[in-house]
């Protein structure tokens, strides 16, 4: 498969990716979720052919920790709600899974800008004109 290809599959499994996001911040469902996560996964798949399996599973580690920070905050939430009050080791709880999934957004983040620098970078050397020649 040529460069040309690899960047064309990533960059519609990145167009998926987003559709299915936007689809499931509209309409959270199971359904929209499994959607987003399987265009997600589509678009981690497709990485590591063009930016190399290092950045790429760099940034799979840091989506993953970071849905999975996202979905302890939302099961505590859903319990918490079914209860008449809280106590204090029910707001503590809540808090640090809150600052666990605050410091895991972060991570994301940042493991997003380094993946946009190397993709940036791999389209530099995509586009030198000795790269023209090669598969």
């Amino acid at each position: 498969m040529s460069r040309v290809e690899l960047w064309r599959g990533l960059t519609k499994a990145a167009t998926d990716v987003q559709a299915a996001v936007d689809e499931y911040e509209r309409v959270p469902t199971p359904q929209t979720r499994a959607r987003r996560d399987t265009a997600f996964q589509e678009y981690v798949r497709r990485l590591p052919l063009v930016v190399g399996n290092a950045e790429a599973g760099r940034y799979e580690v840091r989506w993953v920790a970071y849905q999975e920070a996202t979905k302890r905050v939302e099961q505590l939430t859903a319990r918490l709600g079914l209860l008449p009050s809280m106590d204090a080791t029910d707001r503590q709880l809540q808090q640090q899974l809150t600052d666990e999934q605050a410091t895991a957004g972060k991570a994301f983040e940042a493991a997003t800008v380094a993946l946009e620098t190397a993709l940036q970078r791999a389209l530099v050397l995509d586009n030198r004109p000795d790269a023209k020649s090669g598969a």
